[in-house]
């Protein structure tokens, strides 16, 4: 079966963009084009933070590290915005962001949500003291000016409609109002262009004696883009020894490969696992407890604890600048064989979020070589169990949906004539499940988803034709269709909406994927309300990224039921098997 991972961001009210999830660091200062300046990637940060001591004036307020919050002056800081925030403008966002960009362009945005590898970017006011400010007074924030390759906007999300706080593509200065305490807000920060920019940027506030008092402008720094101009390092970092999964408990030698760099004197190797701030925000942090090591080699403890986080190796010169660092890499544990003899299922873990893989593995005490492997699923304890189609190996994945959340998995064995006990999956995503998702198999044979969006049931899994040779022999196809989506809108009035859609890996049983670069879709509307004008999104190849599915202009009290033919082209080297993808669906 064929399944995906989703990370997803949203553009606006009326114009939803998917893209992909932060790790949250330590900001070291920078060596390359910004000397001396702290370059901040990952993690929560207030980059429009009001202080109140001899005067106004604004901070940015890091908090990204590890440890506590660090307030920078803006000209000391760099802002990166990595291409894990690039995107396509969707249809509808000319007429809510005039001028910034255009439906089909590229753009890069900071999202309002917190989403893993990128900056959770917003504002506030909270640390200014309750009695230095009048009763019900307000801090405005303006943006004068925007130095830069392409225009900027900033807007948060709202049942409405996108509420647009700044856009410099219809002209500026825009300023915005925020309540004057205990403020902490978060938006959407987009760019139309990679390249610098720098913001100009003012804040005014009314004190408790009815004075108005003004911070001095502040220039803030946005760098758009992977990788920042002449950025300095030691070449590609990766991780040597690396292993797909540790054995609890166990000792692992992993060594860091680049190119020979002198300024190189300290690796350090670093952790991140999923933890939750004090302001109750989730949010990655990362643990320094690999340490710096004067050599590229680090002896990787496998506790349990850090199944499911991320390791990666950092290249720091004799000032504790970092110079290059490799890609976070997935930990795996798998817990030690049990003494018990018998057959067991190795590498649950305890719980799961809606998009990740689930990658389970059969072993026997004593060991012993097994055959006539079978994985057999059910929905709950008191269900009948049910084979998995293609889940005859020691190895069983699957991505994970919302209806796995306790599901039973158990595997037997032919030979040693075994049967596991049943393990449960747990599905647990912190209250941020995405509003839908559809599931889109296809099979290889050995011869040759207020505003509410909702897919019923019987149609959440999307099986399509198994996949044949294609007319030119240079790839595999297969097709079918998606199946009804459904959004009901009970606005008066506002802006419309957009239904969009990415689709994760396909994944077999035995944990072989291919990306759903392929997979493509050609919408259409099946039906709409007499209040509603609805479009379809556009016939498009590619639902590994953000795809619109289908589109109203403006609010319409209704119901409209979207569908679309799909199409699928998969290497024409895959391995037969059954191969499965999670579509997440999106309406806003």
């Amino acid at each position: 079966m064929f399944r995906t991972r989703t990370r997803r961001a949203v553009l606006c009210a009326a114009v939803a963009l998917a893209v992909p999830a932060g790790a949250v660091f330590a900001a070291p200062a920078h060596a390359g084009p910004y000397p001396g300046r702290t370059v901040l990637a990952d993690g929560h940060v207030d980059v429009f933070d009001a202080r109140f001591d001899d005067g106004l004036r604004l901070v940015v307020h890091d908090g990204t590290g590890a440890g506590a919050a660090v307030d920078r002056s803006p000209a000391d800081v760099v802002l990166h915005v990595r291409d894990a925030g690039r995107t396509t403008a969707p249809d509808g966002l000319e007429a809510a962001l005039p001028g910034f960009a255009t439906a089909g362009q590229d753009v890069w945005v900071m999202p309002q949500t917190q989403i893993s590898g990128q900056l959770f970017a917003g504002w506030a006011t909270e640390r200014i003291a309750r009695d230095v400010l009048g009763p019900g007074s307000r801090v405005r924030f303006e943006v004068s000016r925007v130095d830069g390759p392409g225009r900027f906007a900033l807007w948060q999300n709202g049942l409405t409609g996108p509420a647009v706080k700044v856009n410099s593509g219809d002209g500026l200065p825009d300023a915005f109002d925020t309540a004057a305490t205990y403020t902490h807000d978060h938006a959407n920060w987009g760019f139309s262009a990679p390249g610098e920019y720098t913001l100009t940027v003012g804040a005014t506030a009314t004190l408790a004696d009815g004075s108005t008092v003004t911070a001095p402008p502040a220039t803030y720094t946005f760098f758009v883009g992977e990788t920042l101009p002449d950025e300095p390092g030691a070449g590609e970092v990766t991780i040597g020894g690396w292993r797909d999964t540790f054995t609890e408990d166990g000792t692992y030698p992993l060594t860091a490969h680049h190119t020979p760099d002198p300024r190189v004197v300290t690796y350090r190797w670093s952790y991140y696992i999923q933890a939750v701030d004090l302001d109750g925000v989730l949010k990655w942090m990362w643990l320094d407890w690999g340490g710096d090591h004067p050599v590229p080699t680090y002896d990787f403890a496998a506790w349990d604890m850090w199944d499911g986080g991320q390791l990666r190796v950092s290249l720091l010169d004799a000032d504790g600048r970092v110079l290059a660092q490799s890609e976070p890499r997935e930990i795996r544990v798998t817990p030690a064989l049990p003494e018990q003899e018998g057959l067991h299922v190795l590498g649950v873990a305890g719980h799961y979020h809606t998009g990740g893989t689930a990658q389970l593995t059969a072993a026997a005490v004593p060991a012993a070589e097994l055959t006539g492997v079978q994985w057999l699923i059910r929905d709950s304890a008191d269900a009948d169990w049910t084979a998995v189609a293609g889940a005859t190996t020691a190895h069983y994945a699957f991505v994970v949906g919302p209806n796995h959340d306790g599901m039973q998995v158990t595997v037997r064995s032919a030979t040693p004539a075994l049967e596991s006990a049943p393990v449960t999956i747990h599905v647990d995503d912190h209250g941020q499940g995405p509003a839908g998702t559809k599931s889109i198999t296809t099979t290889l044979g050995e011869d040759a988803g207020g505003l509410f969006l909702s897919v019923a049931p019987e149609d959440r899994d999307v099986v399509l034709s198994d996949l044949t040779l294609d007319e030119t022999a240079t790839g595999l196809v297969a097709a079918g269709e998606l199946g009804a989506v459904s959004v009901t809108d009970t606005r008066t009035g506002g802006a419309g909406w957009n239904v969009s859609a990415r689709a994760s890996d396909f994944v077999a049983p035995d944990g072989t994927r291919f990306d759903s670069a392929g997979l493509g879709w050609t919408p259409r509307v099946v039906e709409q309300g007499d209040g509603m004008t609805v479009s379809p999104g556009a016939a498009v190849t590619g639902l590994n990224g953000p795809r619109v599915l289908g589109s109203a202009d403006t609010a319409g009290r209704g119901r409209a039921v979207l569908d679309a033919g799909l199409t699928l082209r998969a290497p024409v080297e895959l391995p037969p098997g059954t191969y499965t993808s999670l579509l997440t669906l999106s309406v806003i």
